[in-house]
C-alpha cells in the first residue's frame, strides 16, 4: 500500500545452489518497469548469506519488478514484483470538481469527488461516506443523493435554485471536511 514498506532479501547462493553461510558481497537492490514506484534504501548484509533492504512504496501502478546485483553483476534468477495499491483516502489530496462551474436558477451541474490518498494515488474503490454543500455567498441549490461510483469517485447533480453572489463547494468524506 502507498505509505507502507517491503523488506527485500537477497539470499546468496553458489554456483551448485548452497546457501552462503557469510557475508562481505556488495548486494545493491533494484527496480525496473511497471508503473509502481518507490525507493529503495541501501542494502544491510547480515553477515549470514543474506542481505536486505527496504522498499518505501509512493506511487500506485502495476508490477514493478526487484532486481538486485551482486558486486556489480545482475542477478538471474527469476525476479520477483512489486504492486503498490493506493493508501487510505487524503482529506487534503481528495479532489471536487463542478461542471459547469456557473449555473442559471434551475438548471444542473455534476459535482465529482475524486479520492485520492496522501501520495496523489487515485483510490479505485469506493465505500466512504461523501456529502456535498454550498458555503458563503447569496447562491442557493440542492443536492442529488451522492452515487458511490465504486471506482474512487463520486457523484451528485447540483440544482441551481437562487441566483446570488458566489457560494463555494464544500465535501466531506466520512464526516470530515476535504480540504484540498
Amino acid at each position: 500500500v502507498a505509505g507502507g514498506t517491503v523488506t527485500l532479501t537477497l539470499q546468496a547462493r553458489d554456483a551448485l545452489g548452497n546457501n552462503q553461510t557469510s557475508g562481505g558481497l556488495t548486494v545493491v537492490f533494484t527496480r525496473s518497469g511497471g508503473g509502481s514506484n518507490g525507493t529503495i534504501s541501501g542494502t544491510t548484509d547480515n553477515n549470514d548469506g543474506t542481505y536486505t533492504a527496504t522498499f518505501s512504496a509512493t506511487t500506485a501502478g502495476t508490477a514493478t519488478t526487484i532486481g538486485a546485483t551482486i558486486g556489480g553483476a545482475a542477478v538471474t534468477s527469476t525476479l520477483p514484483t512489486i504492486t503498490v495499491t493506493p493508501g487510505a483516502y487524503s482529506l487534503a489530496q481528495s479532489q471536487v470538481t463542478v461542471s459547469p462551474s456557473s449555473v442559471v436558477a434551475g438548471s444542473t451541474s455534476i459535482v465529482t469527488l475524486r479520492a485520492r490518498d496522501s501520495f496523489g494515488n487515485n483510490l479505485t474503490t469506493g465505500g466512504t461516506l461523501v456529502t456535498f454543500g454550498l458555503t458563503g455567498g447569496t447562491s442557493n441549490g440542492t443536492f442529488a443523493a451522492v452515487s458511490d461510483n465504486g471506482d474512487g469517485t463520486y457523484t451528485s447533480i447540483f440544482t441551481g435554485e437562487t441566483a446570488g453572489t458566489v457560494a463555494q463547494l464544500t465535501a466531506t468524506m466520512a464526516g470530515s471536511a476535504v480540504t484540498s
